[in-house]
């Protein structure tokens, strides 16, 4: 179905003389990615809505999404698997974040899970490769923010430092899923 709206689509701008034909498929390509960003943004505002969880599920659309960005992670092989692991995470999230609230011990907790992504990331995958320089500096920047604002929100709000503790035990998850297919891990592993 994707396959066949993204060709229309294309097709449509090559016949207002919007793309030439040297451009389609990238063009085609392009429209892949962005229909599928749109089915996994629609399947997590799906479950705000039915959990009625909206800053919390905005919180996790950001901080789940920055930290993707800057530390990659698993990387679903067709876009059919990345929508049913999109469904499977954010229902994951909003279950867990029904069922426990953290206190002020769970801090250290936090911060070693913040140092396992810092040296566990960059994790990238066959169809995500690293772009060569990726540098640390920015990850480090974010974690502390992270940190911050969980020990700010573990004083103010332990519903949102519990969103924030879900979404970072989320993404280290699909970080250590990612290693398996990483060629990042994978050279390291084969020059032992």
């Amino acid at each position: 179905m994707n396959k066949f709206l993204c060709r229309y689509l294309v097709e449509m701008l090559l016949q207002f003389r919007e793309v030439s034909e040297d451009e389609k498929s990238i063009y085609l390509y392009g429209t892949q990615i962005l229909l599928e960003k749109v089915e996994n943004l629609l399947c997590i505002f799906f479950f705000i809505i039915i959990y009625r969880s909206w800053i919390e599920g905005i919180l996790f659309i950001v901080i789940y999404t920055v930290l993707r960005k800057e530390g990659g992670g698993y990387h679903a092989k067709t876009p059919m698997k990345c929508v049913l692991c999109t469904i499977i995470i954010t229902n994951l999230f909003f279950l867990f974040l029904e069922f426990s609230l953290l206190k002020i011990e769970s801090m250290p907790l936090f911060v070693l899970l913040l140092f396992l992504i810092y040296i566990i990331a960059p994790v990238d995958s066959f169809n995500n490769p690293l772009n060569g320089n990726y540098k640390k500096n920015k990850l480090l920047v974010i974690l502390i923010m992270l940190a911050c604002a969980y020990a700010f929100f573990l004083i103010e709000n332990e519903k949102i430092a519990n969103a924030i503790f879900m979404i970072v035990c989320i993404y280290i998850t699909m970080l250590i899923m990612g290693i398996k297919d990483s060629p990042r891990y994978r050279r390291s592993n084969k020059l032992d």
